[in-house]
């Protein structure tokens, strides 16, 4: 097998997809066929039963292309998946199941089977912190998380007691399993103006809910509108009852509206406009003087709080929202309402809300509101796998380097790298005869393109895992020393450089967002100008050297990867230059068309959803909808060319397109549960995947072509405008 080395052109991705796989090497392909159906097909007439086959309509007429492609390619499966998720020992812990989960479960229990093989296999200090952190989220101690309950009770009570705001503020701080509900989040991130530089940032927290609409009472709501935010508020209440119930006892003195109404303080906050001058972008420096004197915050004994040495805090840290800053600092200040129980009720339950995690019982507190109420989902996480988180937090480089280990596959990243290179060879061609940008606006989108950064299965540098004193009874305690390590980490980190991967926890999922090789997804980073591509999405069946076709492959990791290198021009990406700096490199005028373009975009997603009764803000979806439009507009350019190098046959072309949409059509297979379709449209920065699949589509004027759409057709849309 011959590795052809062309930047260039796209005859190496070509000929690879024909002479790389083992589809055309003799004999391979049928000894597989052979392995996996040995005796199906003895005595069976395969003629008669092709005839039987194709004969039986694969969905309803009532399913026509013209009006719902994705229903109609993926009907049998919809309704298959259907009927079997309705049995108990079918369902899953998510709440959508598509090929994303299937295989993301896959790989947490072959984490979990390299974890167990490692600890039996090794007799050293870091195995065996592997295997008290393993043990301590496997079996949770209930004594260890009611022993926490009480003694954040009395330090909460004595933080306040000493009249210093920042006591509790960067106390709070200290620890990032809490410190992303806490009125005023610090943390240290890439200084978006200068991406080499991790800076200090201040910004406000993360709400519970996560659709603001329910905080407010609307006397223009509708009937359901009004009762949904009835119930909704309700549940909400019953859940911080049932949490202060649990880790105080059931005659306490905390009232769960207190919480109720310190959100919305904080929501209120949020909506603050008295300051001009607010970045859009979130990007605002102030001074320690300026934060005080304008804004009523002292940077210098907020940093102290959280463990800043005097002489090593910056003067300068990076505000996300003036107008939150101010709002929120006089309403806490004012007549020190921070003392008040309302408030105390608050620091108290942003920690009781996650301590409930680490209790094998009042984890389904948390389970019964956050999964099974809010997201619809009908069994909690498995006991078994609940240890990945902890190890994940603990443990990440280890994992990432034990999973690449054991399955790294030269062949696929080297096919993906190849495929990830002539795709960004067609996206520079569509921008290079692009007619509505502007040179100058041209020119910095080619430039974007020319520096992006591709990194396929694990990336190069990784911080080393500290092996503390873990403890095999204190999952909690575990968790606060790696939080507390991280924090002195980013302490060190301000003001500095490093280009090693610094993984955020997202603490509300329970999930590292980071470049875990074990992770079953791909991303651009706007502040690095990078594509990365875990190993754990080089895998069936996302791609499939062995047994299938290019129009496969194109229609899953390629449109994977085209998906990803249009989020470099979307909405969000397209603020950031070709070095990952925050840099307003548009036009006013580009700036003005893309905006209609955007709209027109939104309009169809809103349509498509409406034609199944579903009402859908398609504007929270906006980056990842371009990307979907453009990424399926440069891989079909990508399937002419290689049609046209190959030099096919009109007929085999034609049946060549289709064969690629139909995978496009069935790469997107997703059954969401219908209590967590609601959900998912306030939560999910990505629409459906049936609209996911039908509105790209409808812009494609191939696809309309070959399976003649027509105006008065739902798949029609009157744009072709796939964008660039």
């Amino acid at each position: 097998m011959k590795h052809l080395k062309t930047r260039r052109n796209l005859k190496k991705t070509k000929v690879l997809n024909n002479n790389k796989t083992k589809k055309n090497a003799p004999g391979i392909m049928f000894t597989s066929f052979e392995d996996k159906h040995k005796n199906k097909f003895d005595n069976v007439d395969t003629e008669k039963q092709l005839i039987k086959l194709f004969k039986t309509p694969f969905t309803p007429t009532n399913h026509k292309p013209q009006d719902d492609y994705y229903t109609y390619i993926n009907y049998q499966w919809l309704e298959t998946t259907k009927e079997k998720l309705k049995k108990k020992e079918e369902q899953k812990y998510y709440v959508q199941v598509d090929s994303f989960r299937v295989t993301q479960e896959k790989v947490y229990w072959e984490l979990m089977t390299i974890v167990k093989d490692y600890i039996k296999n090794n007799d050293n200090r870091k195995s065996i912190a592997i295997k008290n952190v393993y043990e301590s989220f496997l079996n949770l101690d209930n004594k260890s998380a009611e022993k926490f309950a009480k003694y954040y009770l009395h330090l909460t009570e004595q933080r306040i007691k000493t009249g210093n705001i920042y006591e509790i503020l960067g106390g709070q701080n200290q620890n990032e399993i809490i410190s992303w509900g806490c009125p005023i989040v610090w943390s240290v991130l890439k200084d978006e103006k200068n991406t080499k530089i991790y800076k200090s940032t201040i910004s406000a927290p993360q709400l519970t809910i996560y659709d603001y609409e329910i905080y407010i009472e609307d006397t223009k709501d509708d009937q359901n509108t009004e009762k949904y935010k009835k119930e909704f508020k309700a549940q909400f209440l019953k859940y911080i009852d049932a949490i202060f119930n649990e880790c105080i006892g059931p005659n306490h003195k905390y009232k769960a509206h207190d919480v109720w109404e310190c959100e919305y303080d904080i929501l209120s906050s949020l909506g603050c406009n008295s300051i001009k001058k607010d970045n859009e972008d979130g990007y605002n420096v102030l001074t320690k003087e300026e934060a005080l004197n304008k804004y009523g915050f002292d940077w210098a004994e907020m940093a102290t709080k959280i463990g800043y040495k005097n002489e090593a805090v910056s003067n300068t840290f990076i505000c996300s929202s003036l107008n939150y800053l101010k709002c929120i600092m006089q309403l806490l200040l004012k007549n020190n309402a921070w003392q008040t129980q309302k408030w105390k009720t608050y620091f108290l339950y942003i920690i009781y809300r996650q301590l409930i995690r680490f209790h094998s019982k009042w984890r389904y507190i948390h389970y019964e509101f956050h999964e099974k109420f809010v997201k619809g989902q009908p069994i909690p996480w498995p006991k078994e796998l609940y240890p990945v988180f902890g190890l994940s937090l603990c443990f990440n480089t280890f994992l990432t380097n034990e999973y690449v280990r054991k399955n790294k596959n030269e062949q696929y990243i080297q096919y993906t790298k190849n495929m990830a290179e002539d795709l960004l060879t067609v996206y520079k061609r569509i921008i290079r005869r692009n007619k509505w940008l502007s040179s100058s606006t041209k020119k910095y989108a080619l430039k974007k393109l020319e520096n992006i950064k591709l990194e396929i299965g694990h990336p190069e540098l990784l911080r080393e895992d500290p092996i503390l004193s873990y403890d095999s009874k204190e999952a909690f305690q575990n968790a606060i020393k790696i939080a507390h390590w991280r924090t002195r980490k980013l302490i060190q980190l301000d003001g500095k450089s490093s280009n090693v991967d610094i993984p955020i926890i997202d603490w509300e999922e329970f999930k590292m967002v980071g470049k875990q090789s074990y992770v079953v997804n791909a991303y651009y980073t706007p502040t690095e100008n990078s594509i990365y591509v875990p190993l754990a999405y080089l895998q069936k069946p996302f791609i499939d050297l062995e047994e299938r076709g290019i129009e496969y492959n194109l229609a899953h990791i390629g449109y994977t990867l085209a998906h990803e290198m249009s989020h470099c021009l979307d909405d969000m990406g397209s603020k950031y230059d070709e070095k990952g700096n925050l840099h307003d490199w548009w036009t006013k005028s580009d700036k003005q068309k893309f905006n209609r373009k955007v709209n027109n975009v939104i309009k169809q997603y809103e349509q498509f959803a409406a034609f199944d009764g579903i009402k859908m803000d398609a504007s929270l979806s906006t980056g990842e909808n371009l990307a979907d439009i453009s990424g399926l507009a440069i891989c079909e350019e990508y399937l002419r060319d290689y049609q046209e190098f190959h030099d096919n046959a009109v007929p085999i072309r034609a049946l060549s397109f289709h064969l690629f949409f139909v995978d496009i059509a069935i790469q997107a297979r997703q059954k969401i549960f219908d209590k967590a379709i609601k959900a998912q449209l306030k939560t999910n920065p990505h629409p459906m995947d049936k609209y996911r699949t039908n509105c790209p589509l409808a812009r494609l004027k191939l696809f309309r072509s070959l399976y003649n759409i027509k105006k008065g057709d739902k798949m029609y849309w009157e744009s072709s405008d796939t964008i660039w």
